[in-house]
C-alpha cells in the first residue's frame, strides 16, 4: 500500500493522472493538462463526504419515489 501511494505522488504518476484523467495533479510541480488549467485554479470543497454517504440511501428512495431512471 505505501510503495502505491508513494508512486501515485511520484512525477510520472502526477502527470499521468493530469493529462489521460484530465485532473488536477496534486503535486505542485505537475503542470495540469492545458484543458484542465483554462477551467481555473483548483478549490477543494468542504463539503463532508461521510455525510453524503450517511444521506445515500435516502436519496436514491427519493429518486426512486420521483422515478428518477
Amino acid at each position: 500500500a505505501q510503495n502505491l501511494l508513494e508512486w501515485m505522488a511520484s512525477p510520472a504518476a502526477q502527470n499521468l493522472f493530469a493529462d489521460i484523467n484530465m485532473e488536477y495533479p496534486v503535486n505542485p510541480a505537475i503542470q495540469p493538462a492545458a484543458m484542465v488549467a483554462a477551467w481555473g485554479e483548483f478549490h477543494s470543497s468542504s463539503f463532508n463526504l461521510a455525510r453524503a454517504g450517511e444521506l445515500q440511501r435516502s436519496a436514491v428512495m427519493l429518486m426512486n419515489r420521483a422515478g428518477y431512471r
